[in-house]
């Protein structure tokens, strides 16, 4: 037994010395660009903590304003909470086998608000032939397709949509 530890003994320094070496690291802090499209659910929780809590109203009712303005689809009227809950019933369908028209619509509004807000502003999604699109090319297409009932279309709009609302999460 006393064999071995006179083995490892000299040994000690040498692994002492591993802890005690100069490391050259470099730690890089990066923030998050708060300035990116927002997805369904978030538009949808804004919503419900608006009318929750009666903070955020006029911002949103702002927003929806602009959407009826430029929207061949959405039209929002009457009072400020009929607006939201309007909006917040088209975010969230309330059954979980809503057809398809209902979820492309649900993500063309979360689409039209993200460019109404400013939040899709520069944002550009890559498509397979090397092009890119805008929000408003995506809003364009998705409201000709609701426009002209084209259902088998209506799929490919909504994963469009939805691609670009959540690209950047």
């Amino acid at each position: 037994m006393l064999f071995i530890f006179v083995i490892l003994l000299p040994a000690i320094p040498s692994l002492q010395a591993l802890w005690w070496e100069k490391l050259n690291v470099n730690i890089e802090v990066k923030t998050a660009d708060f300035n990116y499209p927002r997805s369904k659910g978030y538009w949808a929780h804004c919503i419900r903590e608006a009318l929750e809590k009666g903070e955020g109203l006029e911002e949103i009712e702002e927003y929806l304003d602009n959407v009826s303005s430029l929207s061949r689809i959405f039209s929002f009227s009457g009072s400020t909470v009929d607006k939201l809950v309007d909006a917040y019933n088209t975010l969230m369908p309330h059954s979980r086998h809503s057809d398809m028209s209902q979820k492309l619509k649900a993500q063309l509004l979360a689409l039209w608000l993200n460019y109404v807000s400013g939040y899709a502003s520069g944002h550009t999604i890559p498509t397979s032939d090397g092009s890119s699109l805008t929000a408003y090319d995506i809003i364009i297409e998705a409201e000709n397709v609701l426009i002209n009932s084209e259902h088998d279309r209506m799929e490919l709009m909504k994963d469009l949509c939805e691609s670009y609302n959540t690209w950047w999460e």
